[in-house]
C-alpha cells in the first residue's frame, strides 16, 4: 500500500497531497481547533511544502485549503478585523515567496488588468479619508489588496508552475467536497438538537452563509471540465456522485443569490457554447444595466407606485432597502455622487436603518454608493479589460467563463465580488485564463503579449 502511494506521489504528488490536505482541513474545522493553532499548522505545512520542493502552485493550493479550516475574526484595539487568521497569515508567507521570485527574475508581467486594479486600489485607499468608519474601510482595502495580489501572482507564474485545467478541476472538486461536508455537518448538528432554526445553524458556517455559498460559483462549473472525455467507468461514476454531493451542498446553503447565479450560468452557457464569448458579455451587461435602472425606477417612483415597490421588496427579500440607502447616499450631495462615501462605508449607513448587514447586496450599488462615479468608471475600465481577456478564449476555458458569470450573477444581488476572500478566487480565475492562453499559444509569445516591467532590480 505504501509503495503504491509512493508511486502515485512520484507520478503526480497532487493526488496524494489533495486527500491529505482535505482531511486536515475538515478535521480542524470539525473539532473547532483554536485559530492560532490552525495558523501554526498551516505555516508548518508551508515550510514542509518548501522542503519537499513542490511546485509553487502547491503553496497557492495550501492557501485555498486553509480557508475552510477555521473561521473567526481577528481583534486589534477593540476592533474586530474581518481577517480569517490562518488564511490571511498564510497569504503573507505565500505572497512573499512569489514576490521574491519576481524580484530575482528581474521582470514583472503586468497583465491586462494591472492599471485598472492599481487605480481601484489607490482610489479605495484614498476614500478611507472621508469614510465614516476608517478602520472598517482600511480593513476592506487590505482585503482588496490580497485579492489583487493573487492576480499578479498567477499572471507571473513560470511555465513550470503552470497547472493543467484538468488538475484545477479536480482541486476545485475536492475543495467543494470539503465545503459540502461542513454544511452536511451543520445540518446533522441541527437534527441532533431537534431544532428547526436553520438560520441560526447556518450562521455557524463562517458566520455568514452567503460568503460560504458564493464559493460554489467558482467550484461547480470548473469541476465539470473533468468530464470532457467522459466514459462509463468506475472513475467517472465516482466523480458524478461527488459532484452531486457538491451541488446538494450548494442547495443547502439556502442562498437565493447563488441560486440566481446558477440560473444565470445555465442560461449564459448556451450563448457561450453557441456563440462567441463576446455575445455573452453583451447579454450579461445589458441584463445588469436593466437590473440597475429597474431598481432605480422602483425607488424613485416609490410613492407613486407603492404596489410596485412592495412587489420588489417581497421578491428581493427586502434587498431594495439597501439599494435605496445606496441610492439616497449617492444623490445626497455632489461630493457623494462623484467620490462616494468611502470604501465599505455601507457598514455604517446600513446600520442607520437598524440592519446588521455590511454590504448593499449588489456590487453595482456597492460601487455606486461607496466609491461614486469615479469608482463606477474605474470598475467599468476593469470590466472592459476583462472582456479583452475572455472575448476570444479557446473552448477549453469556456467553463471558467461560466464560473465568472455565475459569480457575477450571484454578486448582482448579493455579497460583492471583492468582499473578503471572494476577490482572490475571482482574480485567480481571470489571471489563470490570461496566463494559460499565453502558455498554450507559444512560450516565446509571453513577452510579446504581456508587458514586462524592467524596473525591478
Amino acid at each position: 500500500m505504501s509503495k503504491k502511494i509512493l508511486s502515485m506521489y512520484k507520478n503526480n504528488p497532487l493526488y496524494v497531497i489533495l486527500p491529505i490536505l482535505s482531511i486536515i482541513t475538515f478535521s480542524l474545522w470539525l473539532f473547532s481547533v483554536d485559530g492560532y493553532i490552525v495558523t501554526g499548522i498551516f505555516i508548518l505545512l508551508f515550510f514542509v511544502f518548501l522542503k519537499l520542493k513542490l511546485p509553487k502552485v502547491y503553496l497557492l493550493m495550501l492557501l485555498i485549503f486553509s480557508l475552510p479550516s477555521y473561521h473567526g475574526n481577528f481583534k486589534i484595539l477593540d476592533y474586530e478585523f474581518k481577517f480569517v487568521l490562518p488564511f490571511h497569515t498564510l497569504s503573507v508567507f505565500v505572497g512573499s515567496v512569489y514576490i521574491r521570485d519576481m524580484i530575482m527574475r528581474k521582470n514583472f508581467y503586468k497583465g491586462k488588468l494591472f492599471y485598472p486594479l492599481l487605480a481601484i486600489f489607490i482610489y479605495s485607499l484614498i476614500s478611507v479619508l472621508w469614510s465614516p468608519q476608517k478602520l472598517v474601510s482600511l480593513n476592506a482595502v487590505l482585503l482588496i489588496g490580497v485579492s489583487y495580489m493573487s492576480y499578479f501572482i498567477i499572471i507571473n507564474f513560470n511555465d513550470d508552475e503552470h497547472i493543467k485545467l484538468a488538475e484545477l478541476s479536480v482541486i476545485l472538486m475536492t475543495f467543494g467536497l470539503v465545503l459540502s461536508l461542513e454544511i452536511f455537518t451543520i445540518y446533522l448538528r441541527m437534527a441532533t438538537k431537534n431544532s428547526n432554526n436553520i438560520d441560526f445553524f447556518l450562521h455557524q458556517i463562517w458566520d455568514n452563509p452567503n460568503l460560504f455559498a458564493a464559493l460554489y460559483a467558482f467550484i461547480i462549473p470548473i469541476s465539470l471540465y473533468k468530464y470532457r472525455n467522459f466514459k462509463w467507468n468506475l472513475k467517472y461514476m465516482i466523480f458524478i456522485v461527488l459532484d452531486l454531493l457538491i451541488i446538494y451542498g450548494m442547495y443547502l446553503t439556502r442562498s437565493r443569490g447563488i441560486y440566481l447565479g446558477a440560473a444565470v450560468a445555465i442560461v449564459l452557457s448556451f450563448f457561450i457554447y453557441k456563440f462567441k464569448p463576446k455575445i455573452t458579455f453583451i447579454i450579461f451587461t445589458l441584463a445588469g444595466v436593466a437590473f440597475f435602472f429597474v431598481t432605480i425606477f422602483t425607488i424613485v417612483l416609490k410613492d407613486a407606485y407603492p404596489g410596485l415597490y412592495q412587489l420588489y421588496y417581497n421578491v428581493s427579500t427586502y434587498r431594495i432597502l439597501w439599494y435605496e440607502v445606496a441610492y439616497n447616499n449617492f444623490i445626497e450631495t455632489p461630493f457623494n455622487a462623484i467620490f462616494g462615501t468611502g470604501v465599505k462605508s455601507s457598514v455604517y449607513y446600513i446600520s442607520q436603518i437598524n440592519h446588521p448587514h455590511a454590504y448593499y447586496h449588489s456590487f453595482i450599488f456597492q460601487i455606486m454608493g461607496t466609491l461614486g462615479v469615479i469608482g463606477l468608471i474605474l470598475y467599468l475600465w476593469s470590466y472592459i479589460k476583462m472582456y479583452g481577456i475572455f472575448k476570444d478564449i479557446p473552448k477549453q476555458y469556456s467553463l471558467i467563463l461560466v464560473a465568472v458569470f455565475m459569480h457575477l450573477g450571484h454578486e448582482i444581488v448579493d455579497i460583492g465580488f471583492e468582499y473578503q476572500y471572494l476577490g482572490m478566487f475571482f482574480y485567480i480565475l481571470v489571471a489563470y485564463v490570461e496566463r494559460s492562453c499565453m502558455f498554450d499559444k507559444n512560450h516565446n509569445l509571453i513577452e510579446n503579449n504581456l508587458e514586462i516591467e524592467k524596473s525591478i532590480s
